[in-house]
């Protein structure tokens, strides 16, 4: 019983962590990825983060005004979103990191050997869905994705 309770555990893990990260149809498209949203400005910008008020209230953002998330299943210095999760959930990848909370920014090496950007060493993500600078589209999808707080720490959901 024991065993048939932990493999049962491991994967609910699984599928919680697999239905995060987006997925894809039978033809491999991804099937909550929003048409026509270019993301590469985004996702590599100038590397300043800044405070910006959105409905949400004061939240981290890059220099553009897009707001930055932090996955659930990260810890410090660890990003476990990688091959298709990155599709809707970009890792924020500035080539150098500045502006608010400044002493707690710093970049950390990805598995693919890129580098991203975190606050107080967790990473930072993009969203996809957010179209226009200030939207919080992402924060509370799937229950592990949140919005970063001005004060570096998730908003509540």
């Amino acid at each position: 019983m024991r065993r048939f309770l932990s493999a049962t555990a491991l994967v609910l893990t699984i599928t919680v962590f697999a239905a995060s990260c987006g997925g894809s149809d039978a033809n491999g498209a991804e099937s909550d990825a929003v048409p026509g949203v270019d993301v590469t400005a985004q996702t590599e910008g100038t590397g300043t983060i800044r405070v910006t008020n959105t409905e949400l209230g004061n939240v981290l953002t890059t220099d553009e005004g897009y707001t930055l998330y932090y996955f659930g299943l990260d810890r410090a210095g660890v990003s476990t979103c990688d091959d298709s999760c990155t599709i809707l959930w970009p890792p924020y990848q500035p080539s150098e990191v500045s502006g608010d909370l400044q002493d707690r920014l710093t970049l950390i090496d990805r598995g693919d050997g890129s580098q991203q950007a975190a606050v107080d060493g967790k990473p930072v993500y993009l969203y996809t869905g957010d179209v226009l600078p200030g939207d919080t589209q992402g924060h509370g999808r799937e229950g592990i994705w949140v919005a970063v707080g001005a004060d570096g720490t998730a908003i509540a959901q």
